[in-house]
């Protein structure tokens, strides 16, 4: 589909309002399997996370402002590696 919808008897050309990208997006959104908001923390920033809590020593304060996100979005990011068995929190 080209963006342009047959409407009416006469099937004069109406535009649907929609781009391609909003198009091929809304097609996409069902094969999504979370809902929800976007991570806050990427994989490789969830790494980079738990590199430099557990390998650097650095307090998750300091991982904070490095990766530019709350303490606490740290602490969560920490917590599920934990219990994927990535590490000890209570160091």
């Amino acid at each position: 589909m080209n963006g342009w919808q047959e409407s009416g008897p006469k099937s004069s050309r109406v535009r649907d309002g929609r781009s391609e990208a909003q198009r091929g997006l809304f097609s996409g959104i069902a094969a999504i399997s979370r809902s929800g908001r976007t991570r806050a923390l990427s994989e490789e920033k969830v790494e980079l996370a738990r590199d430099l809590y557990f390998n650097e020593l650095l307090s998750v304060r300091a991982v904070a402002d490095v990766l530019g996100v709350s303490h606490m979005t740290v602490w969560r990011a920490l917590q599920e590696l934990e219990k994927e068995g990535g590490g000890e929190l209570g160091r």
